[in-house]
């Protein structure tokens, strides 16, 4: 009987390790997925990939439930490792080797096997892990609810509490800025573009009238794109008659379903601007461009007259300085490695990019959102700045960053997959 206890007792151990193991490395398969794998799960709509959506669509809730579980599963561990030495070994006459076997032993079991090795295993396949955990979470958080509500309850109240630490005034930042006299002077000039933001007014970092190109409402289409390929920016205001009467933003973007159209109506797409006075400070005008979801305003003096425009890289390179935008020489942005293979620079627009041979706009447009360059098409489909020698796959494509640091993509080489050609895969740059 005591032998067929102690098998029994071992085979537990077994599958509670197991779980404890699959609830540590569901946890990381969920909160890791990219915003490229979840548009992946999106446009595969398999019932399985349609879970994965579901339960990544209220996290608190499902933390809630992998928390729970793995606790639960961990007590159950111990409960059942304690009893199963217990009847191996006698404890009361062994303290020194009870505590070892019981607390050190059992202690590095469990962090090894039950969450170190699961979460590294699950943090190279997320995206495969998350549809081979689905099933099993949905049904935990349906049997575990009653015990998340009384968790993601008091959360979601102190989430709706305002933030009441205390903010770090602007001289605490001078003098933080005072005392970095080692420090490189890149981080240097930026903590300077902090301290000085809230001080400059829309007037300060607005593109001038003079310098501002910006197409008439009676332009015919052929014209504007004229316009558009001269310039190449991405947005402008649009006109009638005057600068000083602005009807609208036209956004390039808007115009390449209808680019094979010789009458296409482009007034049809032009946008509503965001118009502010020059006394505007950048930082509220931060605030504004993010709520209003916005990179472009309209500047306007104490007459009501167009002094200029503002663009959301017009107020960041007041704290990073100046940044190479869509009127800088494009030239040599990009090399020609070999037939298939480019070495790109991050800020190489996306509209040059689309002008190699073999990479289609169309491939792009429903993942690179409000980006323009390379670097910022990788932050919308990784979600953060990858390390170097990470790999991304899309389509038929291969980004491979060469170059980066804690702030920006530097240097990325774009291939061109053939089916036959494409590069190994490599999982965590999923």
């Amino acid at each position: 009987m005591a032998v067929t206890t102690i098998i029994l007792l071992f085979i537990a151990l077994i599958i509670l390790m197991l779980f404890s193991a699959y609830t540590s490395a569901s946890e990381v398969a969920f909160f890791a997925l990219k915003p490229v794998d979840l548009e992946q799960l999106n446009e595969s709509g398999s019932a399985n990939d349609k879970l994965v959506l579901k339960l990544t669509s209220q996290p608190d809730r499902l933390l809630s439930t992998i928390l729970i579980t793995n606790d639960l599963v961990n007590m159950g561990t111990v409960l059942v490792a304690s009893t199963l030495l217990s009847m191996l070994v006698d404890m009361e006459s062994n303290p020194v080797l009870s505590f070892i076997l019981e607390t050190v032993l059992l202690t590095f079991l469990l962090l090894l096997f039950g969450e170190n090795i699961p979460k590294i295993f699950a943090a190279n396949y997320t995206l495969k892990f998350a549809r081979f955990s689905a099933r099993i979470m949905y049904v935990l958080e349906k049997i575990l609810y009653p015990f998340s509500w009384l968790l993601v309850k008091p959360v979601a109240r102190v989430n709706k509490v305002e933030h009441s630490g205390r903010n770090l005034t602007m001289d605490e930042l001078s003098q933080a800025y005072e005392i970095t006299s080692d420090s490189i002077d890149e981080d240097k000039d930026i903590l300077e573009g902090i301290i000085k933001f809230s001080d400059i007014d829309a007037a300060a970092a607005m593109t001038p009238r003079v310098d501002v190109v910006a197409v008439e409402d009676c332009l015919s289409f052929a014209d504007v794109i004229k316009v558009i390929n001269d310039s190449a920016y991405s947005r402008m205001p649009v006109y009638h008659e005057t600068l000083d009467n602005i009807a609208g933003v036209l956004y390039v973007k808007d115009l390449i379903a209808h680019i094979e159209e010789e009458d296409f109506n482009w007034l049809s797409v032009v946008r509503k601007a965001y118009f502010v006075p020059q006394s505007k400070r950048i930082n509220s005008l931060l605030e504004d461009f993010k709520q209003n979801k916005t990179h472009m305003a309209i500047v306007v003096d104490e007459f009501g007259g167009t002094a200029g425009i503002i663009t959301m890289e017009d107020v960041m390179e007041e704290i990073v300085g100046d940044i190479d935008d869509e009127h800088d020489d494009t030239e040599h942005l990009y090399v020609k490695l070999n037939d298939n293979s480019y070495l790109c620079e991050g800020k190489l627009l996306l509209n040059d990019m689309y002008k190699i041979d073999g990479i289609e706009r169309r491939d792009f447009d429903k993942i690179c959102g409000e980006a323009d360059t390379l670097a910022g098409l990788i932050l919308e489909m990784q979600g953060e700045i990858p390390p170097q020698e990470t790999k991304i796959e899309h389509k038929n494509y291969t980004f491979k960053i060469v170059s980066a640091d804690s702030r920006r993509i530097k240097t990325v080489k774009v291939t061109i997959n053939k089916p036959e050609e494409k590069e190994d895969e490599n999982p965590a740059g999923k």
